[in-house]
């Protein structure tokens, strides 16, 4: 738990008036607002870096002869 939040639930827990629930429930929203942005930030590196393994596979995929058919060995059939 973040030192912010965990002292703003501490002032709600001792103190618990309309003003300090209100300013827990508003870092509460920041904090998971920020949690969000990493989350997605994360989710588009992700992609990024599979389309750019599968670009790799692409280009220097190898070929190999299975029952006189060729196939090039690729991210997805590995």
């Amino acid at each position: 738990m973040e030192e912010r939040e965990r002292a703003a639930f501490e002032l709600v827990t001792n103190e618990p008036n309309q003003e300090n629930i209100q300013s827990y429930l508003k870092l509460a929203e920041e904090l998971q607002k920020q949690v969000d942005e990493a989350r997605q930030a994360a989710d588009a590196a992700t992609y990024e870096r599979d389309k750019e393994l599968n670009e790799y596979f692409k280009q220097y995929g190898r070929t190999y002869k299975n029952d006189e058919q060729h196939s090039v060995v690729t991210a997805h059939n590995l």
